[in-house]
């Protein structure tokens, strides 16, 4: 079901509801996934609202992604973590898409594209790859 929630930000953005349950409060909370940007919450009845009809109109505009040439199922380390958000965060990316695979996962979109991701840095594009080993890439 889709509706539309409330965000930190004060604003309403569309969403899917993904679960609904009974938090530790016994209060009935409510798992969205926001469709435009990929992330979730999980919020009480009063932070959602009926959707407009002609909102739904539009195509989801989130994404979900892995960057080419990773083993998407291997978990980050914490310096990996680092490492890409200290290059990567706060700055205006560009992003290829290619050849896209399916995966069965429960509540979310499971059509998943690989990409390569750049930064402008001087002038010099950086792609995101370039910050792991061969071994992090292969394995």
């Amino acid at each position: 079901m889709f509706c539309a929630a409330l965000y930190a930000d004060g604003f309403w953005y569309r969403a899917r509801i993904t679960k609904i349950e009974r938090n530790a409060h016994d209060l009935v909370e409510f798992h969205v996934y926001y469709i435009d940007y990929g992330n979730s919450a999980a919020l009480q009845e009063h932070e959602l609202t009926a959707l407009d009809a002609e909102l739904m109109d539009y195509e989801p505009q989130a994404v979900r992604c892995c960057l080419g040439w990773l083993d998407w199922r291997k978990n980050w380390s914490e310096k990996d973590k680092k490492l890409f958000c200290d290059t990567f965060d706060s700055h205006f990316l560009e992003a290829y898409f290619y050849q896209s695979f399916l995966m069965n996962c429960e509540n979310e979109n499971n059509l998943i594209y690989f990409a390569d991701i750049f930064k402008e840095n001087e002038g010099d594009k950086i792609n995101a790859l370039s910050l792991f080993t061969r071994e992090e890439l292969m394995s």
